[in-house]
């Protein structure tokens, strides 16, 4: 909005949301159009059309993946990594994986068989 000149404040959500779709162009007003919006919300509102392509975009997550297949549980500590760079990456991992209360206690036991 702050390339158009306009004053976000003064500006109708409405008109924000047409100026965004209108800069977004063409492909962006095909996508708009497959979207599905609950009577809660607003097809208007800026911040809910980029929430919808914000989910859109993003790719979807597979669980298995993230946890076995390669990325969590057979991560290793290489032997020029240090010990806090290594618990470091398998903590991010682990975030992804959504372990829950889980968390730590497999953090533990993969420090354990990987190191």
């Amino acid at each position: 909005m702050s390339a158009t000149g306009f004053d976000v404040t003064n500006v109708p959500k409405k008109k924000q949301a047409a100026i965004l779709l209108n800069i977004a162009g063409e492909e962006a007003i095909e996508v708009f159009n497959t979207f599905t919006f609950a009577e809660d919300e607003d097809k208007d509102d800026p911040e809910g059309i980029l929430a919808k392509f914000q989910n859109y975009c993003e790719p979807k997550k597979n669980i298995t993946y993230e946890r076995h297949i390669y990325i969590f549980n057979s991560r290793v500590q290489q032997q020029t990594r240090s010990f806090d760079a290594y618990l470091t990456e398998l903590r991010v991992q682990a975030k992804k994986c959504t372990y829950g209360t889980l968390q730590d206690e497999l953090i533990r036991d993969r420090l354990v068989v990987g190191i």
